[in-house]
């Protein structure tokens, strides 16, 4: 019997973390986030709540190349079953170019490199956030968007 693979994006976040404590208990975990520091205290936690089956890995979503490596992983370590992008910045962490690039664009990549590697019965969860509904119609973002 092959392992079920939850990956989770941003997963040394709230909403990652959170996500991993659930998913934790139904098969191999897979988390991914920027900052490794983060993801050891994030695997730390979740041993002490008896999570034990995780994986880590170091990403930027924006690098084709990390996510590729990403996926290539979670195939390794069994069959995909679920994929949670958390990872995500709002406009009080970043500039309007860096969180297209992160928001949009690695959203983008991750599912390229992960469509290959679901079956029936794989789930895709992307969470967004609603920042862009609170901007204003004009600013320098416009340009970044075009």
């Amino acid at each position: 019997m092959t392992n079920e693979v939850y990956v989770i994006t941003g997963g040394s976040g709230g909403m990652g973390k959170a996500t991993a404590e659930l998913a934790g208990k139904k098969g191999t975990l897979l988390l991914a986030d920027i900052s490794q520091e983060r993801l050891i205290w994030t695997r730390e936690e979740l041993a002490g709540k008896g999570i034990t089956d995780v994986h880590l890995q170091t990403v930027d979503i924006t690098s084709k190349e990390e996510v590729a490596a990403l996926a290539r992983k979670a195939a390794e370590l069994g069959t995909l079953k679920g994929l949670v992008q958390t990872a995500g910045l709002s406009p009080t962490m970043a500039e309007p170019k860096r969180i297209t690039e992160v928001n949009l664009v690695g959203t983008r990549l991750i599912l390229e490199a992960f469509l290959p590697l679901a079956t029936k019965g794989t789930s895709a969860v992307m969470i967004a956030s609603m920042s862009a509904y609170m901007a204003p119609r004009v600013g320098p973002f416009i340009d970044v968007l075009k």
